[in-house]
């Protein structure tokens, strides 16, 4: 797969960047490297996307950098829109852990950093 996003400044100053992704297990997981909740419809939520129907267990944490949580939850189609505590969060990296149980048995751990994009 290859993902290419482009952004643009209100100088009208843009990048592009571009991302190949080469599928080698038998799970598939996805985790953005930032999200953009700004009400668009495109991008607004965090989330790992991948093989829900796969899943017995589901756990994904957010903190932020002195690592108080931000976010948790065990709905594997659920995701964090940018808030805490009800108000949105400024422009920062996060770290995220996910921790999954396929139907197999077999646990599945990731973590990352994601950024919150606020324009």
């Amino acid at each position: 797969y290859t993902i290419t996003h482009i952004v643009s400044d209100s100088n009208s100053c843009s990048d592009t960047a571009t991302v190949q992704l080469n599928v080698t297990s038998a799970h598939h997981y996805l985790v953005p490297s930032a999200f953009s909740p700004n009400g668009d419809a495109v991008n607004d939520v965090f989330r790992v996307v991948g093989d829900y129907d796969q899943m017995n267990f589901f756990d994904l944490s957010v903190y932020n950098r002195w690592g108080q949580l931000q976010f948790q939850t065990n709905a594997p189609t659920s995701g964090w829109d940018g808030t805490f505590g009800g108000r949105p969060q400024d422009p920062a990296t996060f770290v995220w852990i996910a921790e999954a149980t396929d139907y197999t048995g077999k646990k599945i751990k990731l973590k990352g950093t994601v950024v919150l994009i606020r324009q």
